[in-house]
């Protein structure tokens, strides 16, 4: 029974979630903040069976790309997803915009290192072998620019989307060099993976 009323909450959470913070940019990230400081996993990830079958087929391309030295995780949230790239690499490292998220993800995955930070004003030293992006484009507010960021901090860029797939599809379809599969989940309902190859550097004049 405890499993049954897993799912039931967490379908409800993410019902909830969802008409708290539509699929669309925002202008600002303070209701990220305020959706996580009502509540412990709003989206309810936690038992989801779609954020479930997400995460295998997540690890299942991540494993084609390792072993990696460094991993980004662009809009970590609580860390949910974070976890699982520590058996990946050795220093993982997660941003998002929500302070009470990164405080959750902190004791979540004390072996990652977290910021609070949105992806336009993170800048690293150093170029990590893989960035992941889990349910991040609609929020955004050039699709085109965050592709493009994303590249710069990653050798090899992995991202998700469930929603909005034809919109996010043609700014996909602009990169001659990304790989792009849809997986069904229950019917219509599913994701879509697509995996980035690096961003090649223009040679100096």
């Amino acid at each position: 029974m405890s499993s049954i009323r897993n799912l039931f909450e967490s379908f409800l959470k993410m019902r909830r979630a969802d008409r708290f913070l539509p699929h669309n940019y925002t202008g600002t990230y303070e209701i990220f903040e305020r959706l996580y400081s009502r509540a412990r996993d709003p989206w309810g990830l936690q038992y989801s069976p779609l954020a479930m079958q997400r995460y295998l087929t997540l690890i299942e391309t991540i494993s084609q790309v390792a072993p990696c030295a460094a991993i980004l995780d662009v809009g970590c949230g609580e860390g949910v997803f974070t976890k699982y790239l520590t058996g990946f690499a050795p220093e993982v490292v997660g941003i998002d915009v929500s302070p009470t998220a990164i405080e959750r993800a902190k004791m979540r995955v004390p072996r990652a290192s977290f910021h609070c930070a949105a992806l336009e004003d993170f800048h690293s030293e150093r170029r990590y072998d893989l960035v992941i992006a889990v349910e991040m484009l609609y929020y955004v507010e050039s699709v085109d620019a965050t592709l493009e960021k994303l590249q710069a901090l990653g050798k090899t860029t992995i991202i998700t989307y469930g929603h909005q797939r034809k919109r996010l599809d043609s700014h996909l379809d602009r990169l001659s060099e990304s790989s792009r599969r849809f997986y069904s989940f229950w019917g219509a309902k599913g994701f879509t993976l697509a995996r980035l190859s690096p961003r090649l550097e223009k040679e100096p004049n």
